[in-house]
């Protein structure tokens, strides 16, 4: 306990719940402990009835107060986030505000600066077009703008320490909007953006020699609208480390062959334009040779999320996929079967996470038992698992495993035949540490067994599990005798009768 206390940062952080029946002297204790440390300020609502004696507290800390979150409902979000400003007086070190939502304008960040003049965040602030040719420069490093072609961009450059932009709304070309610029936004370093034609899109970008991250949205293209080529266009290589891509919802099986012309038109720009990505996402795919060739060309790549629709690959075509620095992969069971009888090789993945994901649209019959694949077991450090399918693997094959989670979409019979193949094998998986469970765990019985024939074995190479995680409440009776069992003491159960 006199460690704890002696350690000011783990009292920074102080929840205003009027739920909390001593939460006076919650906060008095926490500003307290927190000594001379920067502050945050969590209000849940009502903020309207936060009585007069919390705002006595905390005034005289004021000049701590480095950030402020509202967790308020959408009816009157701004006032009620600015009284609460206004009752506290002036926050010379406040920097950040964070609210569930949004709904900050220009006049109400004009009022908070009155009180905070060293502001530099906002969440999810959203700026009207006036408000881009104001004389507020002083804004936080992430603005999300809903712009039109006819809007003023040059005035994006008086923000001054602008880091991510968010352009959303009625343009369906923002490469339009983009090409308006008259110099650099030097200081940008995330773009997220709703764009349909992909090439152009790119050599816009260059406009931003400091991104480094690309969030693009792909607008759906109906019928009417041809494809544009854009292959003999060359593109300018850009620095981007980390590249998020989802591409539209088909509605109809027979716009699967057009939406593979667009993956692979866009998929041949990425590989030619970006070849330094560490980071890649890409939600709503077709499996292709194309993609698989990307894969393969992107030296760098360090982490690899992928939501597959399906797979354009038949089963006869025979490829292999070395990724040589992959350490985190995660992707859904269609393109994991995939790779069920095909050489993949991560000599560094050290996590890997199944789900389902956007599960199979054309094809929802399958039901087949996923396994994990042999080549991903050797040096996995953490697995997640979030699938409803039947998933099996052997926990033998598991040597450097520290962390095991079990997501919400899997079946109670499917953890529960894990942890049987535990309790039978309790020397397996030796340097596994945490487990977790984001769903409801019924398998009680089954767990206390484990950590009973693990937490015990005398033998040194075994490191007990000492961690479980649960989104959950866990009653006492069950709690009690569990944490006893991860500190290393059998627990009597008397308080299971």
């Amino acid at each position: 306990m006199n460690k704890l206390i002696c350690c000011p940062i783990l009292w920074t952080t102080i929840t205003i719940d009027l739920d909390e029946e001593d939460l006076l002297a919650k906060v008095a204790i926490f500003l307290q402990f927190s000594q001379r440390s920067k502050i945050s300020l969590q209000f849940l609502a009502p903020i309207r009835t936060t009585p007069p004696e919390v705002y006595s507290i905390l005034t005289p800390h004021r000049e701590r107060i480095a950030g402020l979150w509202f967790h308020i409902p959408t009816v009157n979000r701004v006032r009620k986030a600015l009284q609460v400003i206004q009752r506290l007086g002036d926050l010379p070190s406040l920097e950040w505000i964070g609210s569930a939502g949004s709904g900050f304008t220009k006049e109400d960040v004009r009022q908070i600066l009155r009180y905070a003049p060293c502001l530099r965040r906002i969440s999810n602030l959203h700026m009207r077009p006036e408000d881009l040719n104001s004389s507020l420069t002083v804004l936080p490093y992430r603005i999300t703008l809903d712009t039109r072609r006819d809007e003023p961009v040059s005035a994006w450059l008086n923000f001054s320490h602008l880091q991510h932009l968010n352009l959303g709304g009625g343009c369906p070309n923002y490469h339009e909007v983009l090409n308006q610029l008259n110099s650099p936004l030097a200081t940008l370093r995330l773009l997220d953006v709703n764009q349909r034609d992909f090439g152009p899109l790119v050599g816009s970008v260059s406009r931003f020699p400091g991104l480094e991250s690309l969030t693009i949205d792909i607008i759906f293209r109906s019928k009417t609208h041809q494809l544009d080529h854009y292959s003999t266009i060359p593109t300018p290589v850009l620095p981007i480390k980390s590249l998020h891509l989802q591409f539209p919802t088909r509605s109809r099986e027979k716009e699967l062959d057009a939406s593979i012309m667009l993956q692979t038109e866009i998929i041949n720009i990425v590989e030619s334009s970006m070849p330094q990505i560490e980071c890649l996402t890409i939600l709503k795919t077709s499996i292709t040779i194309s993609l698989l060739s990307l894969f393969r060309s992107l030296r760098r790549l360090r982490q690899l999320t992928i939501w597959a629709l399906d797979s354009a690959i038949t089963v006869t075509e025979s490829f292999s996929l070395h990724l040589l620095k992959l350490e985190y992969l995660k992707w859904n069971i269609t393109l994991a079967n995939l790779f069920r009888s095909r050489p993949l090789v991560t000599p560094c993945l050290a996590a890997c996470s199944f789900w389902d994901g956007y599960y199979n649209m054309y094809d929802p019959a399958v039901t087949y038992a996923t396994s994990l694949p042999q080549w991903c077991s050797t040096s996995l450090v953490q697995l997640s698992i979030d699938t409803g399918e039947p998933f099996h693997f052997s926990l033998q094959n598991l040597p450097t495993l520290r962390e095991l989670s079990f997501g919400k979409s899997m079946h109670n019979c499917w953890i529960g035949d894990i942890l049987e193949q535990w309790i039978l094998q309790p020397r397996a998986c030796p340097a596994l540490r945490k487990l977790t469970f984001k769903g409801r765990c019924k398998e009680w019985d089954l767990l206390f067994l484990v950590l009973e024939r693990r937490n015990f074995l005398k033998d040194p190479t075994i490191s007990p599990t000492q961690e479980i995680e649960m989104s959950v409440t866990i009653p006492y009776r069950i709690l009690y005798p569990l944490t006893q069992l991860l500190g290393g003491i059998f627990p009597s159960y008397s308080s299971f009768k």
